[in-house]
C-alpha cells in the first residue's frame, strides 16, 4: 500500500479476502485504534479500456460515498497512488452471505430475516436512483451486530438524478449467471431496478436450498425453459411456505413489465411481518466473526 494510505489509516494487519476486483485487508489506525477495511483494486485488464477501468473504480467511490443506510456498507475514502487504488470502508466482521449459505447454517427464520434486510437495502438504493446490477451472496456482508451490508458498486448504474422524474434504462450484461435476469440476455436496454429484484429472489432460493433453480435464465437452459412454459412453476416454490412462495413468484416473473418493483416487495404482507429490527439481529447469528481481536 502507498505510504500516504499507511500514514492515514495504519498498516494492514490481516488479509480479509480476495475477489475478482481486488484484495481486502484489515487496517488499524494507531491514533485511535479504529479498524477499517481497505480494498486494493486490481490492475486494469487488457480486455478493458482505461475509460471502463476508471469508471468502475470511481463508481465504487462516487456512488458509495452518497449512500448511508444500515444495510449498505459505508465508504469513507478512496486513495489513488502510484498506479494503485485503495478504497477505505467500514469493517464487516461477520463474513459474507456466501459463506453462511455454504455452511448450510441458515434456518428459514434466519433466511427470512436476511432477505428482508436485503430488500430494505435495495429499496434504499432504488430510492436514490441507483441500481446495483451485481447482487449475489458474495456482495452481502455482515457486521458484528448482524446487519446485512450490500457492497461492491463497480457495476452499479445511476438511473435517475435528484432532478429527474423518470428513470433511464441500463445496458450491458452485469453480474453472475444464476442471478442475472432474462432481459439482460435478450434486450439491449432494460430496467436495472427490475434486474435487482430478480437477483434478490434468486438469493433467497440459494439461502433456502443451497441450489439454483437454473444456471442461466436463457432459452438454452432446460430448467429455465420449463419454468417459463409451465406458467412459472418450479419444485422450489412447492417447498416454500405460502408467504415467500407468493412474493417470489412475483419477483421471478420473466416479463420485467409484470415483475414486482422493490417497493411492491416491501408492501407484501409476508415481508412486512418478518423481524428485521434489533430482536432479529440479537436472536440470529447470520455471519461468523472472522476478525482477530
Amino acid at each position: 500500500m502507498a505510504a500516504s494510505a499507511l500514514e492515514k489509516y495504519g498498516k494492514p494487519c490481516q488479509l480479509l479476502g480476495k475477489g475478482a476486483n481486488g484484495v481486502c485487508y484489515l487496517v488499524r489506525r494507531q491514533s485511535d485504534h479504529k479498524v477499517f477495511c481497505v480494498k486494493e483494486f486490481r490492475r486494469k485488464k487488457d480486455s478493458e479500456t482505461q475509460r471502463e477501468y476508471v469508471k468502475k473504480l470511481t463508481n465504487e467511490y462516487c456512488i458509495g460515498t452518497l449512500l448511508h443506510h444500515p444495510n449498505v456498507v459505508e465508504t469513507h475514502d478512496i486513495i489513488f497512488e502510484k498506479g494503485h487504488c485503495y478504497e477505505i470502508m467500514e469493517l464487516c466482521e461477520g463474513g459474507d452471505l456466501f459463506e453462511a449459505i455454504s455452511s448450510q447454517s441458515l434456518s428459514q427464520e434466519e433466511s427470512d430475516c436476511v432477505f428482508a434486510q436485503l430488500i430494505h437495502g435495495v429499496a434504499y438504493l432504488h430510492s436514490t436512483g441507483v441500481c446495483h446490477r451485481d447482487l449475489k451472496p458474495e456482495n452481502c456482508l455482515f457486521d458484528d451486530k448482524n446487519h446485512l451490508k450490500i457492497i461492491d458498486f463497480g457495476s452499479a448504474d445511476v438511473v435517475k438524478s435528484p432532478f429527474e422524474t423518470q428513470c433511464r434504462k441500463s445496458s450491458g450484461r452485469c453480474g453472475s449467471g444464476p442471478y442475472m435476469a432474462p432481459e439482460e440476455f435478450t434486450q439491449k436496454s432494460y430496467d436495472g431496478r427490475k434486474v435487482d429484484v430478480w437477483a434478490c429472489a434468486i438469493i433467497y432460493l440459494a439461502m433456502m436450498f443451497q441450489r439454483f433453480p437454473w444456471q442461466s435464465a436463457v432459452a438454452s437452459d432446460s430448467n429455465y425453459t420449463e419454468y417459463v412454459t409451465s406458467g412459472c412453476k418450479t419444485k422450489f416454490f412447492d417447498r416454500l411456505p405460502e408467504g415467500p412462495r407468493r412474493v417470489l413468484k412475483k419477483m421471478l416473473e420473466p416479463d420485467p413489465e409484470r415483475r414486482y418493483t422493490i417497493d411492491e416487495c416491501l408492501e407484501d404482507a409476508w415481508v412486512k411481518k418478518i423481524l428485521t429490527g434489533g430482536e432479529c439481529r440479537e436472536k440470529h447469528r447470520h455471519g461468523k466473526c472472522k476478525i482477530k481481536k
